[in-house]
């Protein structure tokens, strides 16, 4: 509502030494752009992304197809050498500025990266720096946000989606699961995770169990923001998961063999469903989202998933700022 707009600058400016720039286009190191023919809004760290390159003196590197690889065995390497450890931190932190804002892609690299912070090595080092170079050749990547429209037509009700997935016993050394999840708010990413689980989970179908109840947690938490600061939801949240049975789980109240010895506050989403607050349904490995939050993978499956969440090439956007 642009006169209660008006009226809040207004009273702003009574209290505080302020000037209006206008929309907003540069903020905190995200570049916004927009294009309100096709009903979207493009978010940008290119900059940012230099300054962090010129700064650990990758400004110069080869680039990469994929931020990590898909072979990770070689970094419980206990012979391999230290390395300064407040630098390693600071380069996992600015990673972590990037991926926060407007990278999911970077999610499960710098969940990876960040396990090794108190005690780095150079194998660690190295991996980190193979992150660098994956955004040196991807830096003009942007996020996608908003409902898409054809020309004209008017804006479709949102709506609210996620995906949840898992990779089992990932993690070498300690055998635990890697949980991804990614949400949608109409055609735009607006919350991921890529995190390491808790415990071990004995199947592939635990591990997306307890994948799917962290993302149960995640959709409700993002309904009721979104309902108190007034969006107009469809009342229908989805969450998909690509196994069968991790889905039969979260149908079945029973506690039998298979299920007795996950943890109370995984079978959360049970309620969940029973309820009928959410729906999980299923979706094809094929297009499962979250898969790239879980894992390394070849360079064209990667390409793929980053196109799929939302994240296009800066001179592929198209007409800006209409």
């Amino acid at each position: 509502n642009k006169s209660h707009l008006l009226i809040l600058k207004e009273k702003l400016n009574q209290e505080y030494d302020m000037k209006d720039l206008g929309e907003a286009s540069y903020i905190l190191g995200v570049k916004v752009i927009r294009n309100r023919s096709d009903g979207f809004i493009y978010l940008s760290q290119e900059n940012y992304i230099d300054q962090v390159l010129t700064r650990f003196r990758m400004d110069q590197c080869n680039p990469v197809s994929t931020p990590v690889d898909s072979d990770l065995r070689n970094l419980n390497d206990e012979e391999s050498p230290p390395v300064d450890a407040k630098l390693y931190q600071q380069g996992v932190g600015s990673l972590m500025y990037a991926m926060t804002c407007t990278r999911p892609d970077l999610a499960f690299a710098v969940s990876l990266v960040s396990r090794y912070a108190a005690n780095p090595k150079e194998v660690h080092w190295t991996l980190l720096k193979r992150v660098l170079k994956y955004l040196k050749g991807s830096k003009n990547y942007c996020l996608r946000l908003g409902v898409g429209r054809e020309r004209g037509s008017p804006i479709l009700p949102l709506t609210l989606k996620g995906f949840a997935d898992a990779d089992w016993g990932s993690d070498t050394q300690t055998r635990k699961s890697t949980t991804g999840y990614l949400f949608f708010l109409g055609d735009g990413a607006i919350s991921w995770c890529s995190k390491r689980q808790a415990t071990v989970a004995l199947s592939t179908a635990e591990a997306e169990y307890m994948a799917s109840s962290a993302a149960c947690q995640e959709i409700l938490w993002l309904k009721s923001l979104l309902d108190q600061i007034g969006f107009n939801l469809k009342p229908d949240l989805i969450l998909f998961n690509d196994n069968q049975s991790a889905i039969a789980l979260t149908k079945n109240p029973g506690n039998h063999n298979r299920t007795k010895h996950i943890d109370m506050r995984y079978h959360f989403i049970r309620e969940a469903v029973a309820s009928e607050k959410i729906q999980v349904k299923y979706c094809s490995t094929k297009f499962m989202l979250a898969d790239i939050l879980t894992k390394g993978m070849s360079r064209q499956r990667h390409e793929e998933l980053a196109e799929l969440i939302g994240l296009e090439k800066l001179g592929n956007v198209g007409v800006l700022n209409e």
